[in-house]
């Protein structure tokens, strides 16, 4: 069901739309890219609306579009980042809310670093993902947000279905098309290039020292916009106490923003495996010469494509009784453990399967071995020998090793052909692999 929405009056006249979503204590997500947003359309986006689900079991989520953007009025005379400040005001005054989370994200960041400067009692933490202090910084340093910009210009409805499904990420064709056509309904080219104009000049770096709300610092590598962590890392660094956190997902942002706000751990997915104490099935699924398809195809098209498999792949591998394992990958892929030998290579076949079609390979690898198990995470000399084995298999071929085969061999309903043995890095002795297929 859609949240209802309603509208508050700036100072200056300024109509801005917001929703609440939830219960349980506040926090405010603030928008996110330049002039392209939509609070409905954001919120049936499926990653998002994961994150939304997640947050709203537990807390209040006030949304809005800021001046200029979505269901807010369009084109607005002031677009400064004084204004900016102001409407988040505005907002927390029109609900009552004398103190809040504010959780900002991409270009909304100086705004909350300035917020929460200038407003400290207003403001119980603050999680910034996804970018810096000082726009400029970003704009400049990111060859496709300069492309995207020469698009508004060149090509406005090119550069809207763009920003819904690389910037975004937002595979879901109809998603995707409904957030591009709803921006070109709510504002113009003139008045983009004018908010990024304007917004490239955004620059709180000086306000961090000051900062003496407990923040949170996101980074996510495999961004489609600022992958480079340094912006994120010197933003941390100049905020006192400030604690710095690297996810591999947005979907993830949630969960560490609850954790970091609530100081619980997060409640577990009710529907995901255990990790395995013990002995443990590791599979590792990774993408094949990466960084040549990365040339090929730019950064943000192979990442657009690498996060789809991911999710494809993640979600197989919990549909055969494995759990993926946050963080811990090679190169770009997923690593997954599993209690059973049948269920590693039931997986591996839908991790390749999901790669078809993406014009994406993967190499695919298989151990079993005692794991050590410290929180969300598992280690130890079986999940070195797993990655090795899955460096060795050619494009799209699934290997194991000589105890996955003896465990599955009547299990799996598949065959093994022999692959002989091999040295493997850091590895005293040689290891004998197989290669596996359907029968």
């Amino acid at each position: 069901m859609e949240p209802r929405i309603q509208y508050v009056t700036a100072p200056d006249g300024v109509n801005l739309a917001f929703c609440t979503e939830g219960q349980g204590p506040p926090i405010v997500y603030m928008p996110t890219f330049g002039s392209l947003g939509h609070i409905l359309v954001e919120g049936v986006a499926p990653g998002f609306r994961r994150q939304l689900d997640y947050l709203t079991a537990r807390m209040t989520v006030v949304r809005y579009d800021h001046r200029g953007q979505g269901l807010s009025d369009r084109d607005p005379a002031d677009g400064s980042l004084e204004a900016h400040v102001g409407d988040l005001l505005t907002i927390l005054d029109r609900l009552s809310l004398d103190r809040a989370v504010l959780h900002a994200r991409l270009y909304s960041v100086p705004v909350g670093i300035t917020f929460a400067h200038r407003y400290p009692e207003r403001v119980s933490h603050l999680v910034l993902s996804m970018t810096g202090a000082r726009l400029a910084d970003l704009i400049d340093n990111s060859p496709r947000l300069r492309a995207m910009r020469s698009l508004i210009d060149q090509d406005w409805e090119l550069y809207t279905e763009v920003v819904a499904r690389v910037v975004y990420g937002w595979p879901d064709h109809e998603v995707a098309s409904r957030l591009a056509a709803q921006v070109r309904a709510s504002t113009t080219p003139a008045a983009a290039l004018r908010a990024l104009d304007i917004q490239r000049t955004w620059d709180a770096t000086p306000l961090l020292p000051g900062i003496r709300t407990p923040s949170l610092v996101v980074h996510f590598p495999n961004s489609p916009l600022y992958g480079d962590g340094r912006w994120s890392r010197e933003m941390a660094a100049g905020i006192p106490g400030a604690q710095f956190l690297v996810l591999d997902s947005y979907e993830n942002a949630a969960i560490a923003a609850y954790e970091f706000i609530s100081g619980e751990e997060p409640t577990p997915d009710p529907g995901a495996a255990p990790l395995p104490e013990g002995t443990a099935i590791i599979l590792f699924a990774d993408i094949v010469d990466s960084t040549a398809l990365t040339e090929q195809l730019g950064d943000a098209a192979f990442r657009a494509r690498a996060t789809r498999l991911d999710a494809a792949m993640r979600s197989g591998i919990r549909e055969c009784g494995g759990t993926p394992i946050d963080g811990k990958v090679l190169g770009d892929g997923v690593m997954a453990v599993f209690s059973s030998a049948r269920q590693a290579v039931d997986a591996a076949f839908r991790c390749r399967a999901a790669a078809d079609g993406t014009g994406l390979a993967l190499h695919l690898g298989i151990h079993a071995g005692d794991v050590t198990r410290e929180g969300d995470n598992v280690y130890g000399g079986a999940v070195n020998i797993a990655s090795r084995v899955c460096s060795l298999s050619a494009p799209d071929e699934i290997l194991v090793s000589a105890t996955v085969r003896d465990l599955a061999r009547t299990s799996a309903g598949v065959s093994f052909e022999d692959r002989g043995e091999h040295a493997l890095k850091g590895i005293a002795d040689p290891m004998h692999v197989y290669a596996v297929r359907p029968q």
